[in-house]
């Protein structure tokens, strides 16, 4: 099951890199965390838990679906906050989209969250989209 997560977040972070919009950003697979503003743009791409769906079991193969839940979110300096953040987060989703499956990784993936926010942190503007994706997977036997 491990190898299974790990294989799906390689995905999305493949996907995710290899979208235009994030050609000069620093992807990060850490939990989000406040980052300096020299450092941005970043985005972090992270697991939040991981729980067994209670459909489909198959105790005699120990298989079940389970749902990975993703969180994905963005950071950068560039403002406004809507004309920035909401194409982020319209990029990724249509790369989703295109590939419901993660390559035959997942069942499904489903859009939960999206947010979006500015601020301004003690060394400048920060702008920030955040995604929260549920995957639905099976396990191997």
């Amino acid at each position: 099951m491990i190898m299974k997560i790990e294989a799906i977040l390689q995905h999305l972070t493949t996907m995710v890199t290899a979208l235009p919009v994030f050609a000069a950003w620093t992807i990060s697979r850490d939990e989000y965390q406040e980052t300096p503003v020299a450092q941005l743009p970043v985005a972090f791409l992270y697991p939040t838990k991981d729980v067994k769906e209670s459909l489909e079991e198959d105790w005699d193969n120990y298989v079940e679906n389970r749902i990975l839940t993703v969180a994905m979110a963005f950071r950068t300096t560039t403002f406004p906050v809507s004309t920035t953040t909401i194409p982020l987060l319209d990029a990724v989703c249509n790369a989703i989209k295109a590939d419901k499956t993660l390559g035959g990784l997942a069942l499904q993936v489903r859009i939960h969250t999206l947010s979006w926010d500015g601020s301004n942190s003690g060394d400048g503007q920060v702008a920030t989209a955040a995604l929260v994706a549920e995957v639905i997977y099976r396990t191997e036997p």
